[in-house]
């Protein structure tokens, strides 16, 4: 971020501190909740292209012999039969996605006015930006999830772990196969542990439930906790941005807080971030099938150690926009998205049968898996918006 003043008003500095202070609260997957967030706070946003990580250290015991190998190892062989301490890994995501959706300003005064910049800011820049990292986040999850199954039979490759959960959307919430059932059954399940990462202990404050508005409603029907106002308010409380370190409004309106079930807070999945959703993971409006299987999805409930999400900026520069006269904003953002615990996100479909193997099979063969972890991202700006081409 530079001083950059036009028509006597430093449009790069007031657009940077909104978007620094505006991002974080619109992003639905909360740090620690719905992801484990890695915040890089640089300006030197181009040439950062890997973000390092510690694998999420394990819940599993830790102790060892003195001058035996690493805890894992260790654990492993003396684990007869249940050799599946995980070990501590170091390793990289990989911040390939770009963000950088240029905002041509073409009213000169636009950009010396105080409010309409933040109005512009607001709208074209932060939100656009929030619905990007939203969108690929839901997109790793559903790959990551779908991980759980076999590749040739679409069975689950572990048969003790339950990934989706079918649910009678006419039933009762007292009764077996109900939406509220199959809520209290998914959330059991990551209650009773994570194997993949030793997590024994899955702490519900380290959940987060998004739903679609079907969902919601039958959910709120049978009591479901409604969102209210100062409800909302005591959870945004003491929140701090992690852009700006300041303390910040964190669960609104804007991130589609809808209550909280059996201990879990449910956000909003509507039908319009799918649809964005489904255009990240490859899908096109032809594959209809497809398209309706992952609509079945009712709810999806995901643990914050299963997935790790890398930031690096965010920041904006300006330019004059040499075409139009005015301004050019430049949001310049970067992410990378990993699921590295598959087991750690369940869904609620909405299909008393839930999926079969067959459904698995299709969506397998259709979806565009883009694991990153393993890739190899050369260190070069190359592919940033420069602002020179409209």
């Amino acid at each position: 971020m530079a001083y950059v003043a036009l028509n006597g008003f430093d449009v790069e500095h007031a657009s940077s501190l909104l978007v620094m202070e505006n991002l974080f609260p619109a992003i639905q997957h909360i740090n620690g909740m719905g992801v484990t967030d890695k915040y890089t706070k640089t300006n030197d946003i181009e040439n950062v292209t890997l973000i390092d990580v510690m694998r999420v250290l394990p819940y599993a015991p830790r102790f060892r012999k003195l001058g035996a190998t690493n805890n894992g190892a260790w654990s492993n062989a003396k684990n007869d039969g249940r050799s599946n301490a995980p070990q501590s890994v170091h390793y990289t995501i990989p911040v390939d996605l770009i963000y950088d959706e240029g905002v041509p300003i073409t009213r000169t005064i636009a950009e010396s006015n105080p409010i309409e910049l933040q109005s512009i800011v607001m709208k074209q820049v932060i939100e656009a930006a929030a619905l990007s990292i939203n969108v690929v986040t839901y997109a790793k999850q559903i790959e990551g999830w779908l991980r759980n199954y076999d590749d040739t039979t679409g069975a689950l490759k572990d048969a003790t772990n339950y990934s989706d959960f079918g649910a009678d959307a006419s039933l009762a919430a007292n009764v077996a196969g109900s939406y509220a059932d199959a809520f209290i059954e998914a959330n059991g399940v990551l209650t009773d542990g994570v194997k993949s990462i030793g997590a024994f202990v899955v702490d519900v404050n380290e959940r987060q439930a998004f739903a679609t508005t079907k969902f919601n409603r039958i959910m709120k029907r049978q009591y479901m906790t409604n969102a209210s106002t100062p409800a909302t308010r005591m959870l945004s409380n003491g929140v701090i941005n992690p852009f700006n370190d300041t303390e910040s409004i964190r669960i609104n309106e804007k991130t589609g807080y809808l209550g909280v079930y059996d201990g879990v807070d449910i956000f909003l999945f509507n039908s319009t971030v799918k649809k964005f959703t489904y255009d990240a993971l490859g899908l096109t409006a032809s594959d209809t099938a497809e398209i309706a299987l992952l609509d079945k999805i009712a709810c999806m409930i995901v643990y914050a150690n299963a997935t790790v999400r890398g930031i690096v900026g965010p920041t904006v520069e300006v330019n004059p926009n040499v075409y139009y006269g005015g301004a050019y904003l430049l949001p310049k953002l970067k992410m990378g998205v990993e699921v590295v615990a598959p087991d750690g996100i369940k869904m609620i479909v909405d299909d008393a049968n839930g999926f079969t193997a067959a459904n698995i099979l299709a969506l397998k063969a259709k979806v565009a898996f883009t694991a990153l972890d393993g890739s190899v991202v050369a260190p070069t700006p190359t592919g940033f918006n420069t602002g020179l081409s409209q």
